[in-house]
């Protein structure tokens, strides 16, 4: 699934959120920061300072060297800047698809079971596909928790998300491995999964509770994995019957042609 965002307008996608229209909370834990006002993730995860300057200077230094490319130092001044505002993009994206999960958290405080028609498959009053909502809402859940510093979260929800979902001794591992960092790829978190997953008996002080709690950890991932299997089954659907169609014409000229 492909996220785009913008800022000061109507969300049309995943991405396109700001923290524009919070619902009010009550005894909300969840911090909530209002436009204007800066905190120290906006701080952190908007600016890049000068020591990432200086570490995108000398990879660049040393990418050129290598390749032997030759760039003026005002060609090269540019390049860094639009580096530099990549890095920007990528932390405003992380800081989006985060405050989306918060804003769910609220309205989930507020009614539970108004939350779940909200997010429920097919339903139209949020501007993004329910499976979304599940992996934001569960990623907000885990910084919340403590499990996992918003410092560290990758820049994209989906990747995020791999890292929510893991268990106690999974995340643990994950840590030790260095693998909960801003640019780790799904692929690595994915193999850690599946090199992790052994059937146990029940911990030490694993109760009911804990254990509905992950059944519905995993049946979410479930219904999330199903979606987008659907999703892009359906896309495959609309590229065969347009190449078909194409074909069929081709053929139909061909036939024209010969007969005449």
């Amino acid at each position: 699934m492909t996220v785009q965002f913008a800022p000061r307008r109507v969300p049309r996608s995943p991405m396109e959120l700001s923290k524009r229209g919070v619902l009010p909370a009550r005894a909300d834990p969840v911090p909530d920061v209002q436009p204007g006002q800066s905190d120290e993730r906006i701080a952190a995860d908007r600016l890049v300072n000068d020591e990432c300057r200086s570490q995108i200077n000398a990879q660049l230094d040393v990418l050129l060297t290598e390749h032997s490319i030759s760039l003026g130092e005002d060609q090269k001044g540019r390049v860094i800047a639009q580096l530099v505002r990549i890095h920007q993009t990528v932390s405003r994206i992380r800081e989006s698809y985060l405050d989306l999960g918060k804003c769910l958290l609220r309205i989930s405080r507020e009614s539970e079971a108004l939350y779940d028609e909200i997010t429920r498959k097919g339903a139209q009053i949020l501007p993004f596909d329910y499976t979304v909502a599940i992996k934001c809402r569960r990623i907000a859940e885990v910084v919340e928790a403590g499990r996992v510093n918003e410092g560290s979260l990758p820049s994209t929800y989906t990747t995020a998300y791999e890292i929510a979902t893991m268990d106690e001794t999974t995340l643990r591992l994950a840590h030790t491995r260095g693998l909960v960092r801003p640019d780790v790829t799904r692929a690595e978190l994915v193999t850690l999964k599946r090199s992790s997953r052994i059937i146990t008996s029940p911990a030490p002080g694993e109760t009911s509770g804990s254990l509905q709690a992950r059944i519905k950890r995993i049946e979410e991932r479930k219904a999330a994995f199903l979606a987008e299997a659907q999703a892009r089954v359906a896309d495959f659907d609309r590229e065969l019957e347009a190449l078909r169609s194409r074909l069929r014409v081709n053929e139909d000229r061909a036939y024209i042609g010969s007969a005449a």
